[in-house]
């Protein structure tokens, strides 16, 4: 109905201004609560004796915040003009908003050790409950005054407050008046704060919406009633002046050893001046020098050091110091009773287990205890921060599958050692879905989005200490291709990823009606709180590269006012809103709609990649009643699709060019046979990929293909990847010339297929969070070089290693790669580099990620399957998983070991063999070691099948470079150099004993290892332990050792006797001018 404004009055009222019309009354309603008669500044002089600033934080909310209290474990906001309460942990931080039913718009609060008291400017006192998720009205006081500030007195049990100007009364709980006087020169009080700390108290604090800034602290003498004269301007050491005077308490929760006076400042911040110290005048001081410092290794120690206070509290000397204290967590674990005045003092504790300690340390003499120093510290292993550059794009055009990669962190959440290895991740869809992966990964694909919309993910690793610190992604819309924006403001407004730009975002808020032709809800722009200028609710920056013209439909309702003086429609900008483009206006005469919009837009804002749309309005706002919007669709305008165009050349090997498969966007396509292709695809940006087996895959991201155009030169060249030939290891020369070296790390030896399975599949299974493996049994110690799996379809899983105990998997995961899936094929990965090295049993597994891919099985019981469940735990399996291992041995000729079918159709590993062909892998399984090419200054000197060569007739301290080659039965390896000085030709005609580090067994080990070496000459050895960090573990020798072969033992503990974590470990051995280091694995 369209209004007709016949009558105006304008009346000035304490709430605002009132303006009236004949048909409908628009109320403006401010978000500060101000005192409409307060005449702004004093006449009072101002002193600052006590406020140092102790912190300043953002309210929560804002919008109406204004009162405060603390009962030491929360602090607690009103909202003036709502009946909600909002609670903040002592730091500060947002937790979340209540309700007390019964009460509403609450001004200042007051807490009497139990209750908390508040009113909305009437007399009616509220006495509520604050208890977390137990929030209550106690009951109603019938207070004499109208109460706006209040405070309560413990000397009293009562409480003083005033509304704005009047009579600052103090009543008790039965609403009897017991003392009272006027509030003096300044006035327009908001909250009060009472206290008895200071000299010469007890004190009433004002807080007053007075001043230069409207935020001037006033202290009373209760005494008398009157203004002491000390007042400070809140304002000038904080940002209160941007809001005005709110609620006001007193405690010494927030800063320890401190007495502090907080508030709040309406809508902005809540802030904190310190009042006075906590403690006596003649009590020790605050220690000096305090220091927490926690094992750097993760042992769960702690190290507390600190300096003996010297003064008092009031700054005299101290002469009387009887005891230091330190309190872990609020308990006391150390008293040291002889302390010396100004002397060093520590401690060391022990904590039951890892986690965030609160230490004090404080002095205590017969005055009583002194001022604290407090500090809170990570004790013990961390658990992982929060993953770095978690990113989502949607996985292919058009596809309801979303792609997060991102970083895994490296040092702890809250600063403790890191040592844990990352066990899995907790992933949560904005939708409330949640995935659980395990293993080390950076990336975790979700082919299961139910339907179009916008998602984001948070990310949360984990460790055996616990779940670390959680990352949330980016919003992406998962849609159609093409499709932008799909919102139908459901969930929030702003949606996900939206934001309001320009002028007064309150204005914007979802409502639960129906009037733009939708359905409920919709976003509704309001006229109040009125403003003039400019606001737009503005979508997430869109990726527009390519386009030119983008589709836009929205539906809409106006109910206009006064039918003129203000535009509405779309804008568009590509830089965070510093300038804005027209694409649709409207200059309403009335109500428009409700309608459906549909256009075609193009601005010059279209075709970047940081495009947003905005629905604005500009004008005078109180030009109308309400903008509805709700439905709206954006997406890239159709168009001639565009193509990319290039040429494929493969750099070496035997490769076919027309296999090569070139993909954007989920469209393949192969070269023809000169290497030219040409993809035909719609506009858009994407990564384009060539991919040949045995070449190295090569990609060119953020290529943008154009409606109607080509783009082309985009070329690509593959490298062949060569067979790889192991170089011998740990070169050395000694001062007899005498040059060795060790094999390389594969062992060359036999390379063997560990097969259990009859090669004919019954079937295939996926069980989510599951992984399901074979026992894999080479015959000797071994590196994988190969894992084998084989799949009947789906998109990825996890191919994993896990430790075996003698007679079951255990919980050690060796080894987890992310893999894509083959239909009804083997899944080879290669992990020749990782070494893997196994001294006996392991199993390799298939993790289950989804519902989708599926590992092959037989029926017939092999006594190898395992299912190890999401929650932890293996289990025996009565069928043959489709799980296979290609491993290499050090020396010797071992027979391939095939699995024998018995009549109760178990396998075994001795026995006749069975007919199962052998499937085809990287490594060549004919490759052994045959021999070592001997060189001198690059120069062949001679073949032989030793590790060690003694060089002759060389010039005594000349340089010269020694090389040796690994000779393998298909290739050679690349030469090892060393440099060394001679030493005059020692001309030995035969080989006694070298300095050398021989190697340990067994390796893996549990925990017990030997170690052998050899020295050549008497003299000094160190032989030490280290971990992946390279920080040391374990000193096993350092002392003079005689000339012979000698053997060091580690039992698996560090220098404090410690046992160690399973993992990698290396050691280093060094004598006279050798130094050699090896690695070894403890597997628990």
């Amino acid at each position: 109905m369209k209004k007709a404004l016949n009558i105006l009055f304008v009346m000035f009222l304490l709430s605002g201004t009132l303006l009236f019309a004949a048909n409908e009354v628009k109320v403006e309603v401010p978000t500060s609560d101000l005192d409409a008669n307060a005449t702004y500044g004093h006449s009072g002089s101002s002193a600052d004796v006590l406020f140092d600033l102790q912190f300043e934080w953002p309210v929560g909310v804002g919008g109406g915040e204004a009162g405060i209290e603390t009962d030491g474990n929360y602090i607690y906001t009103t909202k003036w003009n709502g009946a909600v309460f909002y609670r903040y942990e002592m730091d500060g931080t947002y937790v979340e908003e209540f309700t007390v039913a019964g009460a509403a718009s609450v001004r200042d609060l007051a807490y009497d050790g139990q209750y908390f008291y508040g009113a909305a400017a009437t007399t009616a006192l509220f006495e509520m409950d604050f208890t977390p998720g137990a929030e209550v009205l106690v009951s109603t006081i019938n207070a004499p005054i109208a109460v706006r500030g209040i405070a309560y007195d413990a000397d009293a049990d009562g409480f003083w407050a005033n509304n704005w100007s009047d009579q600052i009364t103090l009543f008790d709980r039965g609403g009897a008046t017991l003392d009272s006087f006027a509030c003096g020169v300044n006035i327009s009080y908001y909250g009060f704060a009472w206290e008895n700390v200071l000299p010469g108290g007890p004190y009433l604090w004002g807080y007053s919406q007075g001043g230069a800034t409207l935020n001037e602290l006033v202290q009373f003498d209760i005494a008398t009633g009157l203004e002491t004269g000390v007042q400070f301007d809140v304002g000038s050491v904080t940002g209160a002046g941007a809001g005005s005077a709110g609620g006001l308490c007193i405690s010494d929760a927030f800063v320890p050893g401190k007495w502090t006076i907080c508030g709040t400042s309406q809508n902005i911040i809540i802030w904190g001046l310190e009042l006075a110290d906590s403690a006596p005048l003649d009590a020790p001081g605050a220690p000096t020098a305090v220091t927490v410092v926690p094992d750097v290794g993760g042992a769960l120690t702690a190290d507390i050091d600190w300096i003996c206070p010297d003064v008092q509290v009031n700054g005299d000397p101290l002469t009387d110091l009887d005891e230091m204290e330190v309190y872990r967590d609020d308990v006391l674990i150390y008293t040291d009773s002889s302390p010396t005045i100004g002397g060093p003092g520590s401690y060391a504790d022990a904590v039951p287990a890892s986690g965030t300690y609160t230490y004090k340390v404080l002095g205590v003499n017969s005055a009583g205890e002194g001022l604290p120093v407090v500090i809170a510290t990570w004790v013990g292993e961390d658990v992982p921060n929060v993953v770095e550059n978690l990113l989502l794009e949607q996985t292919n055009p058009g596809a309801l599958s979303g792609t997060l990669t991102w970083d895994n962190p490296t040092t702890g959440l809250n600063g403790g050692a890191f040592n844990n290895v990352i066990l899995g991740y907790h992933i949560e869809r904005s939708d409330g879905v949640v995935f659980e992966v395990t293993g080390l990964v950076t990336e975790y694909v979700d082919g299961t989005i139910p339907a179009a919309g916008i998602y984001y993910y948070t990310v949360q690793a984990y460790n055996s200490i616990g779940d670390g610190g959680v990352a949330e992604s980016n919003p992406v819309l998962i849609a159609d291709a093409g499709l932008l924006v799909m919102e139908d403001f459901t969930a929030s407004v702003p949606p996900t990823g939206w934001e309001v730009l320009g002028m007064s975002p309150g204005n914007w808020t979802q409502s639960a009606t129906a009037n733009a032709g939708g359905t409920a809800p919709e976003v509704m722009f309001s006229w109040t709180p009125s403003f003039t200028g400019f606001s737009a609710l503005a979508t997430m920056p869109l990726n527009t590269t390519g386009a030119t013209t983008l589709h836009i439909e929205y539906m809409h309702f106006l109910n206009d006012f006064s039918g003129a003086g203000y535009t509405i429609g779309v804008k568009t900008t590509s830089d965070g809103g510093a300038t804005w483009n027209d694409a649709i206006t409207f200059s309403p005469t009335g109500d428009i709609g409700p309608e459906l919009v549909v256009d075609d837009i193009s601005t010059p804002d279209i075709g970047t990649a940081t495009c947003q749309i905005g629905f604005f309005f500009d004008g005078y706002s109180f030009d109308l009643d309400y903008y509805y919007i709700d439905d709206v669709m954006v997406s890239m305008a159709a168009g001639d699709p565009g193509t990319i165009e290039g040429t494929v050349t493969l750099d070496g090997g035997t490769g076919d060019v027309e296999d090569v498969e070139v993909s954007a966007g989920g469209v393949t396509v192969n070269p023809d046979a000169s290497g030219d292709y040409e993809i035909t695809i719609a506009a858009g940006t994407y990564d384009v990929t060539a991919v040949l087996d045995g070449y190295l895959e090569a990609m060119e991201e953020d290529v943008v293909v154009v409606s109607g155009a080509a783009t082309t030169g985009i070329d690509f060249t593959l490298e062949f990847i060569p067979a790889t030939f192991d170089a011998p290891v740990n070169l050395a020369v000694d001062d007899n010339n005498l040059f060795t070296w060790e094999a390389p790390g594969g062992g060359g030896g036999t390379t063997e297929e560990l097969i259990y399975d009859s090669g004919v599949s019954a079937g295939a299974y996926s069980y989510t969070g599951y992984s399901m493996g074979s026992q894999m049994s080479p015959a000797e110690p071994c590196q994988i070089l190969e894992l084998k799996i084989h799949t009947s379809d789906g998109t990825e899983f996890n191919t994993e290693v896990w430790g075996w105990d003698g007679a079951a998997p255990t919980e050690d995961l060796y080894y987890q790669e992310l893999t894509t899936a083959a239909l009804d094929d083997w899944v080879i990965v290669d992990v020749s580099g990782e070494a893997l090295m196994m001294d006996g049993d392991f199993v390799l597994a298939f993790g289950s990620l989804n519902g989708d891919t599926y590992m092959s099985y037989d029926t017939i019981n092999n006594g190898r399957a395992w299912d190890h469940a999401d929650a932890g735990g293996w289990g025996a399996w009565n069928e043959s998983y489709f799980c296979r291992a290609v491993v290499q041995y050090g020396d010797g000729t071992i027979a391939e070991l095939s699995p024998t079918i018995t009549p109760n159709n178990q396998f075994t590993v001795a026995g006749e063999k069975v007919a199962i062909e052998v499937l085809p892998h990287n490594v060549d399984s004919t490759r052994e070691l045959e021999s070592y090419d001997v060189y001198l200054d690059g120069d062949f000197v001679e073949n032989t099948t030793d590790l060690f060569w003694q060089y002759t007739g060389l010039v005594d301290g000349q340089e010269y470079e020694a090389g040796v080659v690994a000779v393998y039965t298909d290739g050679e390896s690349d030469m090892a150099t060393i440099l060394f000085n001679a030493i005059s030709d020692v001309n030995n005609n035969t080989i006694g004993i070298t300095t050398a580090l021989t190697g340990n067994y067994p390796n893996p080990f549990n925990p017990v290892t030997n170690i052998a070496y050899s020295i050549q000459e008497a003299g000094n050895v160190t032989l030490e332990v280290y971990n992946l960090r390279g920080q040391l573990v374990k000193t096993l020798v350092n002392d003079v050792r005689e000339s012979g072969d000698h053997t060091a033992t580690w039992t698996g503990k560090d220098d404090s006797g410690k046992s160690v974590a399973s993992g990698v470990y290396f050691y280093k051995m060094k004598a006279s001018n050798y130094t050699s280091t090896k690695k070894m694995i403890l597997m628990k």
